[in-house]
């Protein structure tokens, strides 16, 4: 697939290696700025791309967990277009992109698994029924053999419903984790806003901008660990 944003961008930093080369600071900014262009357009193309892999096989539910996500990231992708006048912003912005593209194909794993979760636990109810029934049946045994038989049925169902409370665990902590990128993602969206419209200065505010970003990259690495974990207890 073409993208000609790449092209522009490599364009632009071939005319700044020949500003540089030849002492010509005018040459040097043209090729920097249409380097920035390129990156720009190709960031726009990129967020365009990435509308179209919705996972539209989910359930309702497992849509509606991802679709924050989703579309802070494409805020994200608005902001690098209309950032023309703030090219620092959109520079910050592309790469909250890349980090945002990340977690979002991490999440979209993550849902996966909390959709197979949630229907195992369907079954804890009548695992709990069932327990309960067997307890009341132990009570009323009368001969150590079925006193027996019985405690080893009461043992099984008991290491089951501890295998749906691991599950209702597991569960909660891709609610977090989703919760939390999602948090993340809304307070640099608005502060990138907040910069790109004049409110606040980015020169002023690097350090908390990159503070940010490295923490969209922490997100990522955690929601990386979650699937490892998560393929390692079903294994």
């Amino acid at each position: 697939m073409k993208r000609p944003g790449f092209l522009v961008g490599l364009a632009g930093v071939i005319v700044a290696v020949v500003g540089g080369v030849f002492g010509s600071p005018a040459v040097l900014l043209a090729g920097v700025v249409t380097g920035v262009i390129g990156l720009l357009i190709d960031v726009a193309q990129k967020g365009k791309l990435q509308r179209q892999d919705d996972p539209a096989d989910m359930g309702a539910e497992a849509r509606w967990l991802l679709r924050p996500i989703r579309e802070l990231r494409e805020g994200l992708a608005k902001i690098v277009q209309q950032s023309a006048s703030s090219p620092e912003v959109g520079v910050i912005a592309q790469e909250a992109i890349v980090e945002a593209d990340g977690i979002y194909a991490k999440a979209i794993e993550l849902v996966r698994a909390r959709e197979g979760l949630k229907k195992s636990l369907k079954a804890r109810g009548e695992a709990e029924t069932n327990l309960g029934r067997l307890q009341r049946q132990l009570a009323a045994a009368a001969s150590d053999g079925e006193k027996s038989a019985l405690e080893s049925a009461v043992a099984a169902r008991t290491e089951e419903i501890a295998a749906y409370d691991s599950a209702q665990s597991r569960v909660q902590e891709i609610d977090s984790r989703l919760n939390q990128a999602e948090a993340t993602l809304a307070e640099l969206k608005a502060k990138l806003m907040t910069g790109m419209v004049g409110v606040g200065t980015v020169e002023g505010h690097q350090d908390e901008f990159n503070e940010m970003v490295q923490r969209l990259k922490t997100l990522g690495q955690s929601f990386e660990e979650a699937q490892d974990m998560l393929e390692v207890k079903s294994s």
